[in-house]
Parts: C-alpha cells; structure tokens; sequence
C-alpha cells in the first residue's frame, strides 16, 4: 500500500531533508515517527531534497506500508504526536501502487521572501532575507522573464550538483511587493541544488545563492 501526505517544516535546525549519517534531517525524523506509529521500519520518498536551512510548507511524501489500513483520517494526529515542534503533517491519502512522490511529480512552487527594512525583524529574521532598500520591482520582472521556457541551467546550479542533465523547465517567475515584502515566486519542472536561490540572486541583482531561510518548498504538482 502507498501512502502519499504533505510534510511542512522549518528548515532552520535541520541539515536539510536528505538523511545524513548522524546528521539531523526531516527525512529522518519523519521515518523515526512513521515507523513507531506502524511498529514497522519505513521508508520514505521526497518530492525532492531541500538543502540546509530552506523551509517548506507543501513537501510531497510517500511511502509503502505492509499493513493494510482503511483509512487515513486518524494519521494526521497520530504521526503529528510523535514529531518535534518543526515539522508537521497533514492531508493523507491512500495512492495507487505506481504512485512516487518524486518521480510522479510534474511541476514544484518555490518562494522566496524578502522583507524591506533597515532594522531587523525578529519576527521574519528566521523565514525571509533582510534587504535594506527596496528593489527595482519591474527591472526584476524583466530579468525573471529571460528563465522562463526550457533552457540548460548549467551555470546556474553549484558544481557540487549530482545532476547529469541540466535541462529544465521554468513555466512562471513572478515578483510580488506584498506591503514591505518582496516575493519571487518561482515554478518548475525541477530544480537542480541551490538553482533556485541562484536564480533568485541574480533576478535581485545580487549575483550570489542567496541565503538558505528565505526559501520554502510551497507546493508540488501531480
């Protein structure tokens, strides 16, 4: 049986979500707390990894279990009693055997958040990047639209990267100015490591990866 649940966490004491030997990893909480609730070793499958310190509010999960459950309207508590105050679950489902989390996924939403101030806000310090003036929001626009399409991302993922293509697919990038917020709102068909921030540090006209907590996994596509 495949079980298919949305996972949010914060990814500021995590090593990101990837299981790492002796590292803590979402990955690894999330199957300590399945396994205890099912009494059986499992499993788990990520729509994709997230780096050291990037967030998420709608990751993909999936998993098989050997026993048979009717129902999936009693895990969300259930998993929830057994997992640390950063990270979550909820919307179970039921899926067909073919069903995989990473593989099935046809399209991801990542967003990264700024906040406009000269002081620091210890509200948002840990979930958006500080930026002292406000950018150029149509400058940023006209870049963002230079991504888009199908294109080889090469130079724009770190040289650490396990990836062997670097083909990908961006279907939108968006700037918003959301009071004294900006968000770049971007959607793919995958995204290679730290390509996102990359992308995102260029459109800001910074020209570096942008730091890891203004960045959260929002939501996946089937």
């Amino acid at each position: 049986m495949v079980i298919k649940f949305i996972c949010e966490y914060n990814g500021k004491d995590f090593h990101g979500f990837q299981r790492q030997k002796d590292l803590r990893t979402v990955q690894k909480v999330l199957e300590e707390a399945l396994s205890k609730y099912f009494g059986e070793a499992i499993k788990i499958v990520a729509s994709g990894r997230t780096d050291t310190g990037v967030h998420a509010r709608g990751q993909v999960v999936s998993f098989r279990v050997t026993r048979e459950i009717s129902g999936t309207h009693q895990l969300c508590n259930a998993i929830n009693a057994f997992l640390p105050l950063d990270v979550s679950v909820r919307d179970f489902e039921i899926r067909h055997d073919d069903f995989h989390a990473q593989f099935s996924a046809k399209a991801k939403t990542y967003i990264y958040k700024c906040y406009i101030s000269k002081f620091r806000s210890a509200l948002r310090d840990e979930t958006h990047m500080q930026l002292y003036t406000a950018p150029d929001i149509d400058k940023m626009k006209e870049v963002a639209k230079k991504f888009i399409g199908t294109q080889n991302f090469k130079e724009y993922t770190t040289d650490k990267t396990d990836s062997k293509d670097f083909i990908r697919t961006i279907y939108s990038f968006d700037i918003k100015q959301v009071g004294d917020e900006v968000h770049l709102i971007i959607k793919g068909s995958g995204f290679m490591k730290k390509m996102v921030r990359i992308l995102c540090g260029v459109v800001l006209g910074i020209i570096k990866t942008l730091p890891a907590h203004g960045l959260v996994l929002d939501s996946v596509e089937y």
